[in-house]
């Protein structure tokens, strides 16, 4: 039988000590002795955040995300896990990083193949939609409740291994997305409600694809160049307006624009 602990309030390092009570986003249970006793690694599975470290007699819980201020992230030489990074700027005008860091196994790639990056994506995307959904439950009854999680989207985000190679590196400095969705926002959680597994396999699916995605001013310049081409030939209205019709037209249906929608956080 699968015991848990609440984890709504947890410090990086929070040993259980005694009798608790409860699980994760479920019902109250009472937790037996043996498992305050425990002297092996257990994962408490109903967390999606929650990582279980052996103790001797103690059961030690750590957050698998934890937030770093500048001097932690610049005196950071590596990592493994994903990494996002905020930009901010200080009193003095100065650019200031901090980051979000999402470590352990859930958030390791085992290679550099497609579907690990998406992985890894769709974990961070999870623990992140879980807890703003949580947050906004228990503010119902405590509104001092908030999560380390921001609304504002990263400048970058970083992705590395177990052994601490960097697999993948987004760069949303210049990106044409105002936001991309790592925060959800009420349309969001309401659709979650009905299929939460689905929603979140749909939401990481368009995030990566945003991530992704660059205006292809390539073609355009193909089908300028081609067009030339028939124009120096005699021909009107060639392959070269065809293709530029073709690509503009994929490009409009690419960056299709929605209405800003107001982030839940």
């Amino acid at each position: 039988m699968g015991y848990v602990i609440r984890c709504d309030k947890v410090t990086k390092k929070f040993a259980v000590q005694g009798e608790m009570h409860g699980n994760f986003l479920g019902t109250w249970r009472e937790m037996p002795p043996f498992v305050q006793r425990a002297k092996v690694g257990v994962r408490f599975p109903g967390c999606p955040q929650c990582v279980i470290l052996r103790s001797n007699r103690l059961i030690q819980i750590i957050m698998a995300t934890s937030k770093l201020n500048k001097e932690q992230y610049a005196n950071l030489s590596a990592f493994a896990g994903v990494m996002l990074v905020y930009n901010s700027t200080n009193r003095d005008g100065e650019t200031v990083q901090t980051a979000q860091h999402f470590f352990g196994k859930d958030f390791e790639p085992a290679d550099n193949t497609d579907d690990e990056i998406f992985r890894v994506i769709k974990n961070v995307v999870a623990t992140m939609w879980h807890t703003i959904a949580e947050e906004k439950r228990l503010r119902q009854d405590a509104d001092g409740i908030r999560s380390k999680f921001r609304a504002t989207t990263p400048a970058e985000i970083i992705i590395c291994d177990k052994n601490r190679n960097r697999i993948k590196h987004y760069d949303l400095t210049d990106s044409v997305w105002a936001r991309i969705g790592l925060v959800p926002t009420r349309v969001d959680l309401e659709k979650s409600n009905r299929d939460f597994a689905k929603t979140i396999h749909a939401a990481a699916k368009a995030i990566r694809n945003a991530m992704n995605f660059a205006p292809n001013l390539a073609s355009l310049a193909k089908a300028e160049k081609a067009d030339k081409a028939d124009k120096k030939n005699g021909k009107k209205g060639g392959k070269g307006a065809e293709n530029a019709e073709s690509a503009a037209t994929e490009t409009a249906e690419a960056t299709t624009a929605t209405e800003p929608v107001k982030e839940a956080a």
